[in-house]
């Protein structure tokens, strides 16, 4: 019974991922929108308020809380 649990326990999780493709891909057009706007920034964590009324607006709506600009570098921590 603890087995069974357990394992419909984690099909819940994983049927809740919010990073699943459609999901993502949902905002693909106004994310790539978003990163258009943030070329005159240098590379950085930003927090919400550190940005032009125009681009704050776009976060607001895609409800963005930190933005992390890492140009072409892979970086594993974000």
């Amino acid at each position: 019974m603890r087995k069974t649990a357990l394992l419909f326990l984690l099909f819940t999780f994983l049927s809740c991922n919010p990073f699943n493709e459609n999901k993502v891909l949902k905002y693909k057009e106004d994310l790539n929108n978003l990163v258009s706007k943030f070329e005159k920034y240098d590379d950085g964590i930003y927090d919400r308020d550190e940005f032009d009324e125009f681009i704050i607006d776009d976060i607001d709506q895609l409800d963005i809380d930190l933005v992390v600009k890492n140009g072409n570098k892979k970086n594993s921590d974000y």
